[in-house]
């Protein structure tokens, strides 16, 4: 018998999705995902997908669900992990800490991973520009973005964001990143990346 093809293409889970053209479509794609996540609940790439899909319509919180039970299964995969840390830098309020905790466990899998090296600069020296953090605090921010971008250089001195982060970071280290917009949060100017 003939079935409709977006049945075939839940059944196909992750691989349906891009089939069936609802990348980038956020709504739609979490909508084609959920039953696919029915017919196949082991299919990693599914879960996955439902927490990159959540992510990309701001749902950190449902996103950070998805990527757990992702990562329950493969705790090793770290852009999922990079993925995670970057649902709690995103969310209202931010949990920064959680954040960089992520990022730490990334790169202790994977010291050279640079999307995570990245990531961790940027949220780092957007601790460090906080306006309430206190001196200490404020140091071992900067100190550590020091050292994860200088890892960062070596490891790729052509990485297109290395200027916005080297910006970013003297500009923390004045106190004065650009997009600050209150005492109790502060943006980087080079948001972190996926």
């Amino acid at each position: 018998p003939l079935r409709p093809r977006r049945v075939v293409g839940q059944e196909r889970g992750a691989d349906g999705l891009r089939e069936h053209g609802a990348v980038g479509e956020f709504e739609e794609a979490i909508d084609f995902l959920s039953p696919a996540r029915e017919l196949r609940p082991d299919d990693y790439r599914v879960t996955v997908e439902l927490g990159n899909q959540n992510f990309e319509a701001g749902r950190y919180e449902v996103a950070e669900g998805w990527y757990r039970q992702a990562l329950e299964k493969n705790p090793d995969d770290i852009n999922v992990r990079t993925d995670l840390g970057l649902t709690y830098f995103f969310r209202t309020p931010r949990d920064t800490e959680s954040a960089i905790a992520e990022f730490r466990r990334s790169l202790e899998r994977e010291p050279r991973h640079e999307l995570t090296l990245q990531n961790m600069t940027a949220v780092l020296a957007s601790r460090a520009a906080l306006r309430d953090a206190d001196a200490a605090l404020r140091r071992r921010s900067l100190e550590e973005a020091e050292q994860t971008l200088a890892r960062l250089e070596a490891l790729n001195p052509s990485t297109p964001s290395l200027p916005k982060l080297r910006d970013s970071l003297r500009e923390a280290q004045t106190g004065h990143l650009k997009q600050c917009v209150s005492s109790s949060s502060a943006c980087c100017c080079v948001p972190p990346l996926r």
